[in-house]
């Protein structure tokens, strides 16, 4: 067969090698594109997929820009897992490439109504569509399907077209009817776009803020707890602004503060078994869930929860009931994600009460008994912990709250964490004793807390140390 006109031009310019790159600033690519689909061609996804991160590019060639306007499929880059399993059967392109238009830091009005058309015309369903997201998400931290050249720009960096899907498709989850799977995607995108790579920084700060915006949106207790654990782990400032100004903006809709809101929002877990009513935990630290006439026995030790099983004669077993297995797979499924959410949740409360320890902040008797003892989940901490009652130092003991002697404590006006600083060797000798007699592994250092106080030979010298 003869060779077309140019052709042996084009064979400096392979599509496939193009591919295998991360970018190209090449202008010729623009001019190979145009001819190619004009003559019916169609352009390899690989090629597809460099060529739209080049018109992405801060500085890149226009042209190649102009020319990623004329392509239309596929909805997105190949190369990534979760972005291959959502182009797999092709029945969510309208939403992915919707989803792909999101180039701004918020969704706008028009943004927005579009994707709201398009999940009302979507045909699984708002439930369908639910799952398949959250389940992308889980897939955003695996590595690469597609291995190109330039590997440093790939060690862990999302695509960039990509990228803008996810920010989208955040978007979208907030459009959904409410489920705890929803916030629960949402803050593991987050700490996932977080991860720091080394020699570039965190993976990709605006799906990580994407996210944060979504949970801002949805109005249940589930998103507003998810915030306060983000608001404890994540230390990138960018993100971390976007958080305290929807956590701010949530506080102030309620008329309460800041440390209010992240009081209140740490949630008792709804741990649903069949026929349980979605009982949460019913005591500080515990919980029974039925699945027929097995019984799934929750228990916060230290910083984890342990999950055991108890047959339908209340005997323990090693494993999950077979017929818990088969019979109630949803709600199995159901209850370990949440035991996972209080293990992270569990974390992310320590974090929140070590920053307490030095900002001196009082609470109402009545108040700290309700957020803090008494609580489901931080009762787990809060139990493990010296705090001053009145002034009087204060320890959780045989059911009670007792002073450092064992005596019981009547109810008091101001609580406070205790602080070893400005605290006599005595005291801090007796609340470590204490301590100790009653096994009491605490959550963060406090009772063994280092403190300095100023020698006299430091107080002579003025403006430095010898220490």
């Amino acid at each position: 067969m003869a060779a077309a006109p140019g052709e042996a031009t084009w064979q400096l310019f392979d599509f496939e090698e193009l591919g295998r790159t991360y970018y190209t600033y090449n202008g010729i690519w623009a001019t190979r594109v145009r001819e190619d689909l004009a003559a019916g061609r169609t352009i390899p996804p690989a090629a597809v997929a460099t060529l739209r991160r080049s018109a992405l590019m801060t500085y890149g060639n226009s042209e190649v820009r102009n020319a990623v306007g004329q392509l239309t499929g596929p909805a997105l880059n190949v190369g990534e897992q979760w972005a291959d399993a959502a182009m797999a059967d092709g029945r969510w392109d309208p939403l992915l490439a919707h989803a792909a238009t999101a180039t701004a830091a918020r969704p706008s009005t028009k943004w927005e109504e579009t994707a709201r058309a398009l999940v009302a015309d979507n045909g699984p369903g708002p439930d369908a569509l639910r799952e398949a997201v959250t389940g992308w998400f889980a897939l955003v931290d695996r590595p690469r399907t597609l291995v190109l050249e330039e590997s440093w720009r790939e060690r862990g960096q999302l695509d960039a077209h990509n990228a803008n899907a996810l920010r989208g498709l955040a978007w979208l989850l907030a459009l959904l009817p409410a489920h705890p799977g929803i916030p629960r995607a949402l803050g593991g995108l987050v700490e996932t776009c977080l991860k720091k790579v080394p020699g570039l920084g965190p993976r990709n700060p605006k799906v990580a803020n994407a996210g944060v915006t979504a949970l801002s949106r949805i109005e249940d207790e589930a998103a507003l707890a998810e915030l306060a654990r983000l608001a404890a782990r994540v230390t990138f400032k960018g993100t971390l602004k976007v958080i305290d100004t929807a956590l701010t903006a949530r506080a102030e809709a309620l008329g309460l503060s800041r440390e209010e809101i992240e009081e209140l929002a740490v949630p008792t877990y709804g741990l649903g078994g069949a026929g349980s009513g979605g009982a949460g935990l019913t005591e500080v630290g515990r919980a029974e869930v039925s699945f027929g006439p097995a019984t799934a026995l929750l228990e916060v030790r230290g910083p984890k929860v342990a999950l055991s099983w108890r047959n339908a004669a209340g005997k323990a077993v090693k494993s999950v009931p077979a017929d818990v297995r088969r019979q109630h797979a949803q709600e199995l499924g159901e209850l370990k994600a949440a035991v996972k959410d209080i293990d992270k949740m569990l974390s992310a409360q320590a974090e929140r009460l070590d920053r307490q320890f030095l900002a001196r902040r009082t609470w109402t008797y009545r108040a700290w008994r309700e957020r803090y003892l008494d609580h489901p989940l931080v009762g787990t901490l809060a139990r493990r912990l010296v705090w001053t009652v009145d002034g009087t130092p204060v320890a959780f003991a045989d059911g009670e709250v007792r002073t450092l002697t064992g005596d019981p404590v009547a109810e008091g006006t101001v609580v406070e964490l205790w602080h070893p600083v400005g605290r006599g060797a005595a005291e801090v000798a007796a609340v470590r004793e204490r301590l100790e007699g009653l096994g009491v592994t605490q959550p963060f250092k406090q009772a063994h807390r280092e403190v300095y106080p100023l020698t006299e030979a430091e107080r002579n010298t003025g403006t430095y140390s010898n220490r």
